[in-house]
């Protein structure tokens, strides 16, 4: 399936706020067939700082790899 990675994986998406990003997120994972054992987003819209490093979102998950 994913022959370049481990079974199990750390994913990591920038700009998960974005609704295409996210849209695009949820299909390939599920096209894929992958387990999610874990999943957070950061940021969420909310600013966090000056800068607000995670102004537009940060998803990141470990992910297995499962046969289809």
């Amino acid at each position: 399936m994913l022959p370049k990675l481990a079974k199990v994986f750390v994913f990591l998406v920038d700009d998960f706020n974005g609704e295409d990003v996210q849209r695009g997120t949820i299909s390939a994972l599920e096209s894929l067939g992958l387990k999610v054992h874990f999943a957070e987003i950061l940021g969420g819209g909310r600013r966090n700082g000056v800068y607000g490093a995670w102004h537009n979102g940060f998803f990141s998950a470990v992910l297995e790899q499962t046969a289809k």
